[in-house]
C-alpha cells in the first residue's frame, strides 16, 4: 500500500513538472519568462557605455536579460548602425525566451547568421523572401526593425496602452511595415524622435536605440506613457498640439474689428488662435520700436486680457512681446509682432484643469519662420 501511494505521489509530481514545463519540457509561454540572466554587468562591462549615458539603462537590461551581447574587445558599439542580422537575432532571442524559457543555441555555420535567419523564418518571425541574401549585411531601417521585432511575440502582448491618433511620417506606403508600427507605437515600445511622434521609419537605427527598444519589448514594465503631440501649421506659425485630446478642430472667422482669424481647438481644452492684421503702414516696422512693453501690456488689457506681464521676445531676427494673462478665467500667453507688413497675435489658451507638463510642450513646440521664441518660456 505504502508503495502504491509512493509511485502515485512521484507520478503526481511529474505531472505538474510537464504541466509547468510544457508539453516539451520547455517552460511554459509568457512574459515571465523573461527574467535576469546575468549578474556581472558594471560600469566596465562595455569601455564605450557610461553610466552617465541615456541608453545606459537600456543596454544594462539588454545584457542582464540575455537580449544583446556586444561586438567584442569590451565594446557594444551604441552609436554604430544596428545590421539587419543583428535585428533578427535580437527578435529570435526574445521568441525563444517568451516560448522556452531558456537560452537560444543554435548551430555555428558561415555565415554566422545563416541560422539565425533560417530561425526566424521557420517561426514565422518574418516570411521567407522578406530579405534577400544582400541584405543581412546592410543598416537595418527603422521601419524593417519594427517589422522583425513585432514578429517576435504574439499580438496579445503588445497591449495597447495609450491612444495614437497620428504619426507625421507614417503612411499607407510603408506597406507591410505599417501595421507594426502602429502597433509598436500604441504599445508603448516606440516613441518617435520628437515632441510630434516622428518615426523616420527609412533611417537607420543605432545599436543604443535598439537597445531602448528591445527592453520595452521584453519588460512591458518599460513601455511609455509618454504625451505626443499632433504637429499643425497656420499663418506661418506651427506648434504641437496633445494626441490625448484627440484629433483638433479647425476653425476661420472674424474678430470684433472685422480681422480674419484662424484657429485650432484640441478636445474644448486648448485653444490656438492666429489673428493676422495685414497693412502696408507695418511694412519695414519692428513692434518694439513703435510700443513699449508697458504700452502692450496696456493696450492688450484694454482687449479684454488681465493680470497681464508682458516681455520682450525674439523669433530669429524678429522682435516680438509676449505677455502672459488671463482671459474669460483661462491661462493665455499672446505673441505680438510684425513681420513684413503684417501685425500678428498669437494666443494659445488653456484650461486650468489641463497637465501643466502638456502645456509646456504645446508652448515650447511654437515656432514662426522656423524659430522658437527666445528666451523660452516656462510655466510659472
Amino acid at each position: 500500500m505504502k508503495q502504491t501511494i509512493r509511485r502515485l505521489s512521484a507520478l503526481l509530481m511529474a505531472l505538474c513538472l510537464v504541466c509547468a514545463l510544457g508539453v516539451n519540457g520547455h517552460a511554459a509561454s509568457g512574459m515571465s519568462n523573461f527574467v535576469q540572466q546575468n549578474d556581472d554587468f558594471s560600469a566596465e562591462t562595455f569601455a564605450d557605455v557610461a553610466p552617465t549615458d541615456w541608453s545606459y539603462p537600456s543596454i544594462r537590461t539588454c545584457y542582464e536579460y540575455g537580449l544583446m551581447i556586444g561586438q567584442g574587445e569590451n565594446l557594444f558599439a551604441p552609436t554604430g548602425n544596428l545590421k539587419v542580422s543583428e535585428a533578427l537575432t535580437m527578435a529570435d532571442r526574445v521568441y525563444a525566451i517568451y516560448h522556452t524559457g531558456g537560452e537560444l543555441k543554435l548551430e555555428a555555420a558561415s555565415p554566422w547568421y545563416r541560422p539565425y535567419v533560417d530561425y526566424a523564418i521557420q517561426n514565422g518571425i518574418i516570411q521567407a523572401g522578406d530579405f534577400s541574401s544582400s541584405d543581412y549585411n546592410r543598416a537595418v531601417t527603422r521601419a524593417e526593425m519594427a517589422y522583425i521585432i513585432s514578429g517576435a511575440l504574439p499580438g496579445v502582448e503588445f497591449a495597447e496602452v495609450k491612444t495614437v491618433s497620428e504619426i507625421p511620417d507614417i503612411a499607407d506606403a510603408l506597406g507591410k511595415y505599417r501595421d507594426s508600427i502602429w502597433l509598436l507605437y500604441r504599445a508603448g515600445v516606440l516613441l518617435g524622435n520628437d515632441v510630434y511622434g516622428t518615426f523616420l521609419p527609412n533611417s537607420n537605427i543605432t545599436r543604443q536605440e535598439a537597445a531602448a527598444i528591445i527592453a520595452r519589448v521584453a519588460i512591458p514594465a518599460e513601455r511609455r506613457l509618454d504625451e505626443r503631440l499632433l504637429q499643425r501649421s497656420m499663418q506661418g506659425f506651427t506648434f504641437g498640439l496633445p494626441q490625448s485630446l484627440g484629433t483638433p478642430s479647425y476653425k476661420t472667422g472674424k474678430t470684433v474689428d472685422n480681422y480674419p482669424t484662424y484657429m485650432y481647438i484640441a478636445g474644448g481644452q486648448l485653444i490656438v488662435e492666429v489673428c493676422p492684421n495685414q497693412n502696408e503702414k507695418f511694412s519695414g516696422c519692428s513692434l518694439p520700436d513703435l510700443e513699449t512693453a508697458e504700452q502692450e501690456q496696456t493696450l492688450l488689457e484694454a482687449a479684454s486680457y488681465n493680470n497681464c506681464t508682458t516681455t520682450q521676445v525674439n523669433f530669429g531676427g524678429i522682435h516680438a512681446f509676449r505677455t502672459e494673462a488671463t482671459e474669460d478665467g483661462y491661462p493665455v500667453v499672446v505673441y505680438r509682432f510684425i513681420s513684413g507688413s503684417t501685425l500678428y497675435r498669437f494666443n494659445i489658451a488653456w484650461t486650468t484643469s489641463l497637465d501643466a507638463k502638456i502645456v509646456q510642450m504645446t508652448l515650447n513646440s511654437v515656432r514662426f519662420g522656423g524659430y522658437a521664441a527666445s528666451p523660452a518660456y516656462t510655466l510659472p
